[in-house]
């Protein structure tokens, strides 16, 4: 039960008006960003913190992802995934 990077990822989140860019790492399945020495969860349109905006991600890697019911990021072999997504480089945006 350990948090395993997700190579190539970048994830943008600001902090009180700041952005700042980290890695994506994943941990049962679930997504997450580092941030200083902790965690935190990415969401649909967030963060499981609510001080903490989602700017932009690309997960850059092989594995297809989804969103629960309640708007986690998980991998689309999670229990609870929903619609898997693809992120489009080109568009920027998940198709």
């Amino acid at each position: 039960m350990v948090f395993e990077k997700i190579k190539g990822s970048v994830v943008i989140i600001a902090i009180g008006g700041v952005q700042q860019q980290c890695e994506a790492w994943l941990r049962k399945k679930e997504v997450f960003c580092k941030v200083g020495s902790g965690f935190i969860g990415l969401r649909r349109n967030n963060t499981s913190v609510t001080r903490i905006q989602l700017v932009d991600f690309d997960l850059g890697s092989e594995h297809v992802f989804a969103y629960t019911e309640t708007g986690r990021m998980v991998l689309k072999d999670h229990p609870d995934a929903d619609k898997p997504f693809l992120y489009d480089r080109k568009k920027k945006r998940c198709a």
